[in-house]
């Protein structure tokens, strides 16, 4: 079909009969036709070669007049408006759009506000960097028309907009929306409990901010925050809006963590976290994701991230202190620095099993990034921590610790090899046992064999007093497993000594 096109609009006659068809059309299926990337792509280099200029000039004002206010036409008609006016506005061969956009965001009838907020936010999609010289203006109108109260889609434009040209603003405009952040957050909060993913589409605002021109949402670093957090943690609200609110806040972390210590959000944004980490109904599955490159669609999954991410670009003494004195308190504070035992009951020691296994989860997540710090500090503790998770009654902290000391082993180097001669002992007694419940617990089989290996790996020529031990333990796994997989991981552990 896309070759039929190319070859159809090789015709002089075809673009001119197009346009004068697009701008004169009533039928939502003709105008739908516009979606075509291939139609879409011959109507700007239409208007300015094949049309006149009188031919141009009618269908621009044709395609003004069209159907607006009914929805099933309005995005193919804005498409075209959008891809005509990045031609047009730089030569400014386009005055009357400008003029119906303000006309239609100044009306008093909120359904044609709507569209002329759509209208906008199309164009500024597609031609923000042709709107430069115009942006103090276009900034003051998207200032006024967000505060509209009878039609929420005129705010939501609004901000969509907004989104869209703010990788334009300089310094001489942030001040025209820079008070206009508390209003996109209300806005936000009435979108969220009528449709999840429009407040999804909105929040990117704030990345945006963070990205291109931070200078805007400075002064509302903590309330932005304040309101992430809340939707995080609003356990009503879907997956999906509240790991956005959790990826403002890794964002922040990443880009800008002079803000987010100068604001001393460490331990507000933890206390939210990690209740997010204990409130899962697939207790073994988190380990395996929070990690991931990819961000993932579950907050329980995610938020081990967030942490992951404050480890890895915090200074370690902002944040060790909080979360091992948070999470890991097992009779360990003659360990470990009084700061760390601010707050003092343990959690690794709760009833629960999900808030245990939260803990080794986020003990398990700063390794890497907290290295040295954990090393020359806490080494001793945070082992002692992860010895008590092997040892815990319930499966899934016990997965939850070797995925922990699997963390360990391969970021902890070399300091964590000075404790082989109690940590391996502990390791192959657990592989034996877990090749033996592979079928009950798959994912202890798993975490015991990546605890080994990275254990292994890191030892090199220091593995050697303990390879006899370990070859024992493999190739009697290899001769009594019951099932295939302990044999194969049984395998990639033997490799990995080598």
């Amino acid at each position: 079909a896309t070759q039929q096109l190319k070859e159809t609009f090789k015709d002089p006659n075809i673009v001119p009969g197009l346009c004068q068809v697009l701008g004169s059309s009533k039928s939502p299926e003709v105008l739908g036709s516009s979606q075509s990337p291939e139609v879409r792509k011959q109507i700007v280099p239409g208007l300015c070669q094949t049309l006149g200029s009188s031919q141009s000039y009618e269908f621009r004002i044709q395609i003004l007049c069209q159907d607006f206010v009914s929805k099933t036409p309005r995005n193919s008609i804005a498409e075209v408006i959008a891809m005509v006016a990045k031609h047009d506005i730089p030569n400014n061969q386009w005055p009357q759009l400008f003029t119906f956009i303000q006309t239609y965001t100044k009306s008093q009838n909120p359904a044609e506000r709507e569209v002329g907020m759509s209208l906008l936010n199309s164009v500024s999609s597609a031609a923000g960097e042709q709107l430069k010289p115009h942006l103090a203006s276009l900034l003051q109108l998207l200032a006024e028309v967000i505060q509209d109260k009878e039609n929420r889609m005129v705010p939501f434009y609004a901000i969509r907009s907004i989104t869209e040209l703010i990788f334009y603003i300089g310094d001489d405009e942030v001040r025209y929306i820079q008070g206009i952040v508390p209003t996109v957050l209300h806005v936000i909060k009435e979108f969220i409990p009528v449709d999840e993913g429009q407040a999804c589409s909105l929040m990117e605002v704030f990345d945006e901010m963070l990205e291109c021109e931070v200078s805007i949402i400075a002064p509302h670093i903590k309330t932005v925050v304040e309101f992430s957090l809340e939707v995080a943690s609003n356990t009503e609200l879907g997956d999906n809006v509240r790991v956005k609110a959790m990826s403002f806040i890794a964002s922040l972390i990443k880009m800008k963590k002079k803000a987010f210590l100068k604001h001393k959000l460490v331990d507000t944004v933890l206390s939210v976290l990690f209740p997010i980490i204990c409130d899962s109904e697939d207790l073994d599955e988190e380990e395996e994701e929070a990690l991931g490159d990819n961000e993932s669609e579950r907050p329980a999954q995610y938020a081990p991230q967030v942490i992951d991410m404050m480890a890895l670009h915090l200074p370690p003494d902002k944040l060790i202190p909080n979360v091992v004195g948070y999470y890991c308190t097992v009779d360990i504070q003659s360990m470990i620095d009084v700061d760390m035992m601010k707050m003092v009951e343990p959690h690794m020691s709760s009833e629960k099993a999900s808030h245990r296994r939260a803990t080794y989860i986020c003990l398990a997540v700063v390794a890497e990034g907290c290295a040295d710090y954990i090393t020359n500090r806490h080494l001793q503790a945070v082992l002692h921590c992860v010895v008590t998770g092997l040892n815990d009654p319930d499966h899934t902290v016990r997965n939850a610790a070797l995925f922990a000391l699997g963390q360990f082993s391969e970021h902890l180097q070399p300091d964590i090899s000075k404790f082989a001669s109690e940590l391996l002992p502990l390791i192959f007694n657990y592989v034996n046992k877990a090749a033996q419940e592979a079928e009950k617990n798959p994912k202890g089989l798993t975490r015991s064999y990546y605890a080994l290996e990275m254990f292994c790996e890191s030892l090199e020529k220091e593995i050697l007093p303990y390879l006899p031990q370990l070859m024992e333990h493999m190739l009697r796994i290899l001769r009594s497993a019951p099932t295939a997989r302990p044999k194969e991981l049984a395998i990639s552990a033997i490799g990995a000594t080598g």
